[in-house]
């Protein structure tokens, strides 16, 4: 505990028998109490920033999304399963238009909460697993609440050019 805190404390209760004691014992009190450890963890009953939202993705895995060029991502894996607060790694398969896996492409992960108006400045690797599988790792999402992660598809590892995107969206808690 603080010494200004204690000596705060001790002040106020020293004014003993004085008009306004009681007042001042009370605000020693709670002097104290604001200075004892927090727990910040919701009760266990409580409702979740994620219960009422709508715009979300319900994760399993083969979670599949079309881009406007006819790429297909599939979410595979997600490490922890489903995304959670923190370091995600994801395993995604990319099948061309029409075709199957592709390898030697390039993948890109962009986390944002637009809510918030924010992403992260976390920036995932992508390693390719090859037959069109590719892991995206750490898929960054540091606090609770909706977030949307824009799945960038290049030709190429590192500044090929971008062929598809398509957006995935999880609330965390």
């Amino acid at each position: 505990m603080s010494s200004l805190v204690l000596a705060l404390a001790a002040a106020l209760a020293a004014c003993g028998d004085e008009p306004g004691a009681a007042d001042a014992a009370g605000v020693a009190d709670a002097v104290l109490a604001v200075d004892a450890p927090v727990d910040a963890s919701p009760a266990p009953d409580a409702p979740s920033v994620c219960d009422s939202e709508t715009r979300d993705d319900v994760y399993a895995p083969g979670l599949a999304k079309t881009g406007p060029a006819g790429y297909v991502v599939r979410m595979i894996e997600s490490i922890p399963a489903p995304p959670a607060r923190g370091n995600n790694e994801w395993t995604l398969e990319v099948l061309a238009p029409a075709g199957p896996g592709q390898p030697g492409l390039g993948l890109t992960a962009v986390p944002f909460m637009p809510d918030h108006g924010h992403g992260t400045t976390i920036v995932a690797e992508d390693t390719d697993l090859g037959a069109g599988r590719y892991r995206l790792t750490p898929v960054n999402l540091f606090m609770r609440g909706f977030w949307t992660v824009r799945v960038g598809v290049r030709a190429e590892a590192g500044a090929g050019a971008e062929l598809d995107v398509v957006t995935f969206a999880f609330c965390v808690i």
